[in-house]
């Protein structure tokens, strides 16, 4: 009896370590709601709700920024403008 109870035990622990492998590398296992506040995207489902694909660390958007092209005038931020690209700039427009 003990042995059949370790073996279920055992098998649903190999079911969890599996699934919470799902997604791909870089892409989290999150809640949905979790993915969505964060600005992710659902990229299928896992144990935990969706491998949630999240934008780069520094993003110019997530800042309250635009992408512009480097010769406008404009409050930029430096971290955040290398996700715009080589010709372009974040910029943050005070009001």
């Amino acid at each position: 009896m003990k042995c059949v109870l370790f073996l279920a035990v055992s098998c649903i622990l190999l079911v969890i370590a599996d699934s919470a492998n799902e997604c791909k590398l870089g892409i989290s296992c999150l809640n949905k709601g979790v993915c969505k506040m964060l600005g992710g995207k659902s990229k299928g489902t896992c144990f935990q709700g969706v491998c949630c694909k999240r934008g780069r660390k520094h993003s110019c958007s997530m800042f309250g920024g635009e992408c512009q092209s480097k010769n406008i005038t404009c409050k930029t931020l430096r971290k955040a403008s290398q996700t715009c690209g080589k010709r372009k700039k974040c910029c943050v427009w005070v009001h």
